[in-house]
């Protein structure tokens, strides 16, 4: 959770918050944050994310993303070799996973 309980708070004027759940439950429907702190926080995140992608440049993405790993690696190798790992670990653990799920339902029809 981004903001938790005691920890920060949130004022957000009257003119922006009466519209906020309005707004989720026709653009996100069912999805909706129940609570008026869920939704402060989903806006915040949506909101950030959308300044980072802002100040990305745009282009060649392959290239600007390997451009930045490198860099990053450079600045913190434990870090990123860490986070590199621990991605690829998840990403098979997906894939098995979908395979475990399509063998499942395919199972029957292929011999």
């Amino acid at each position: 959770m981004l903001i938790a309980e005691g920890e920060a708070h949130i004022v957000v004027i009257k003119r922006l918050k009466e519209p906020l759940p309005m707004i989720a439950s026709v653009v996100l429907g069912r999805d909706a944050p129940e609570t008026e702190s869920e939704l402060a926080e989903l806006v915040i995140l949506l909101g950030l994310d959308r300044m980072l992608r802002d100040v990305l440049p745009t282009g060649d993405v392959e290239d600007i993303f390997h451009q930045t790993m490198v860099e990053m690696f450079r600045q913190n190798p434990e870090f990123v070799s860490s986070f590199v790992a621990s991605i690829l670990e998840r990403g098979e653990r997906i894939r098995e996973e979908q395979m475990r799920n399509a063998r499942r339902r395919w199972g029957m029809y292929i011999q």
